[in-house]
């Protein structure tokens, strides 16, 4: 996560590193007990993770130094979200847990009842909150709706119909205005209405990242490792390119082009018009966790 000049980072290592994003120089770390799995989220002077030990963990953004830790006793992948005085976090597979800032205090906490197979991709499901409401996907292929100040269930969507192999929906949702953008391994992206849920159109495509919002167009990053551009409107293929056979990162924008890299040592800048490859780089071992822009840079882990 960046912020400013600097980079909030965490590693399997047991370590949480503030960096100076333009010279690399470590300005504080925090030595925590067990892996850290999510990416932090930031707000109000504070920064939170979670850890696979099942703990969140609130520090100072200043210094480093820890605030509250709260032990959930269950694995979270998935990025904390912050409204309000709430922190807001996926348990596990089924359930929403809503902290306080402040404290750490569980304020609600929310299982729900989903049909999860024995099998799933176990991915990095992101809670999303706009408004007063939380959008989550789970492994049952059903993305969520819940009420941010009781956890209650305002509607939820199951995306998996026709039945597919895979249900699990591991990306976090895309909010714009009144719709929502979520895809998953299960085979489709979908465009849904923010307040019902209801299907504004889907395009089979299957992923496990969040989708791009490129001016019109919905730029993709598929499980086969092409890029595709879907038309915002109605769904529409506008354009694919096969990037090397390889696993893709979520795409981002930088400047008027989209950037995404591979997991086999390669990078590339793509035209959002027609989706031609406008430049490739070597970035090393490869990386597929989404990159992050700021101004003329890229960041990736």
């Amino acid at each position: 996560t960046l912020d400013g000049s600097t980079l909030y980072v965490g590693t399997h290592g047991s370590r949480f590193y503030a960096v100076n994003a333009r010279n690399g120089q470590v300005i504080w770390k925090y030595d925590n007990d067990e892996p850290i799995s999510s990416t932090a989220r930031l707000s109000a002077g504070r920064v939170y993770f979670t850890d696979l030990g099942g703990r969140v963990i609130a520090l100072n953004q200043s210094d480093g130094t820890l605030v509250w830790k709260q032990d959930l006793s269950r694995e979270m992948l998935g990025q904390p979200w912050v409204m309000g005085e709430r922190l807001y976090v996926l348990k596990g597979e089924q359930t929403v847990v809503a902290l306080s800032t402040a404290s750490g205090g569980i304020v609600w906490e929310k299982f729900i009842r989903t049909y999860l197979r024995d099998m799933t991709m176990r991915g990095h499901s992101a809670i999303q909150g706009d408004g007063g409401s939380l959008y989550v996907g789970l492994g049952d292929g059903h993305l969520y709706s819940l009420s941010a100040s009781s956890g209650d269930v305002l509607w939820d969507k199951n995306l998996t119909l026709p039945l597919r192999t895979f249900k699990d929906i591991d990306a976090r949702v895309v909010i714009e205005g009144d719709a929502l953008y979520v895809g998953g391994y299960f085979g489709a992206v979908y465009k849904l209405n923010k307040r019902s849920g209801a299907t504004l159109w889907s395009s089979d495509v299957a992923t496990g990242v969040p989708v791009l919002i490129h001016d019109e167009v919905v730029v993709v990053s598929d499980a086969q490792g092409t890029l595709m551009g879907l038309d915002k409107n109605d769904g529409s293929r506008l354009w694919a390119n096969e990037l090397n056979g390889a696993v893709l990162s979520a795409p981002v924008n930088f400047g008027d082009k989209i950037f995404v890299s591979t997991f086999k040592e390669s990078a590339f800048l793509i035209s959002s018009e027609d989706g031609n490859q406008v430049q490739r780089l070597a970035v090393g071992e490869g990386a597929i966790t989404e990159p992050v822009v700021d101004g003329d840079h890229i960041y990736l882990f």
